[in-house]
């Protein structure tokens, strides 16, 4: 069972209605549902674009890097 705290959370955030804070059959029913999302012919069709996706926010992170370094600076970045 999911702890009270969390529910109440994951419900005002995602609604009433999901995966997270579904339980018994009904968390059954959400997991048959999106488990052919997740078979690994789907996941190996995304892993270029994942790899892609991350190369760019990394190359975005290093390029922030040295321009801080240059100017001898303390780098922040909200990485939301």
């Amino acid at each position: 069972h999911k702890a009270f705290a969390t529910e109440l959370l994951v419900s005002a955030l995602l609604g009433h209605d999901n995966l997270l804070v579904a339980e018994g059959e009904q968390h059954a029913r959400h997991r048959r549902l999106i488990a052919p999302t997740f078979q690994h012919k789907n996941i190996n069709s995304m892993v270029s674009l994942m790899v892609k996706t991350t190369a760019r926010l990394l190359d975005r992170w290093a390029d922030a890097a040295a321009q801080n370094r240059s100017k001898d600076q303390i780098m922040t970045m909200d990485i939301h």
